[in-house]
């Protein structure tokens, strides 16, 4: 799916539009915004076009900040580490040529290529990831993670029969994945997150997202793997 215009708003209205059908990560809906600052710059410099992209990271982890709700139960973390993941591959460009519009309309055709990409990995992932779940799996699921959800669809539409045992967790976004998985068909249960370590005892798969990457591919998991 094509990434939404950004060429005109500002980069809050550009993060929304990206968000607004469903399927975008919220990292890749921020890097879509960082993308639709370069296309509205009036930047001749390199530096100039910086400062405007750390002008636009602020604001759209300050809008996330105060308006969590659009995240749907994820923290901002994601979106800040998408950001300075987009800016360390800016800066990078930069060094790479030497020519002011060259460097944007290739920082612009990287940035495009990586948002198509990282949209079409959620289907990708899952198809790969579901092949591991056997009929009659307990799978213990904690946090709200676009890919998980989509790896245990997958397998119940491949005919996989398994239980989904969600960790409700202190925000309570475990109820929101439980209502999903069960619209699929999946069988599933809620467990407060002190009976993680418990039912440890009987699960056979664990699935958990990332709440944000880090450049060195490091994950920050949500609150409570701990016990997992």
């Amino acid at each position: 799916m094509a990434p939404p215009a950004c060429a005109s708003g500002d980069v809050e209205a550009c993060f929304q539009r990206s968000l607004a059908d469903g399927t975008r990560a919220a990292p890749v809906a921020a890097i879509e915004a960082l993308l639709g600052v370069i296309e509205r710059s009036g930047a001749q410099t390199m530096h100039g076009l910086q400062d405007e992209l750390c002008e636009g990271r602020k604001a759209l982890v300050e809008f996330c900040e105060q308006r969590p709700a659009c995240l749907g139960g994820r923290t901002e973390l994601g979106v800040s580490s998408g950001c300075e993941l987009f800016l360390r591959h800016v800066t990078r460009t930069f060094l790479e040529f030497g020519d002011f519009s060259e460097c944007r309309d290739e920082i612009l055709r990287r940035g495009r290529a990586f948002a198509a990409h990282a949209t079409n990995a959620r289907d990708d992932i899952a198809g790969h990831a579901s092949s591991f779940l056997r009929d009659g799996s307990r799978v213990l699921v904690h946090g709200r993670s676009r890919v998980v959800q989509a790896t245990l669809k997958a397998a119940a539409k491949s005919g996989v029969s398994l239980e989904a045992v969600v960790v409700n967790g202190a925000d309570d976004c475990g109820a929101c994945v439980a209502q999903e998985l069960r619209e699929e068909g999946i069988t599933t249960r809620i467990i407060a997150d002190a009976a993680v370590a418990r039912e440890m005892e009987v699960i056979d798969v664990v699935l958990v997202g990332a709440e944000a990457v880090a450049e060195n591919g490091g994950v920050v998991n949500k609150v409570g793997t701990l016990t997992v």
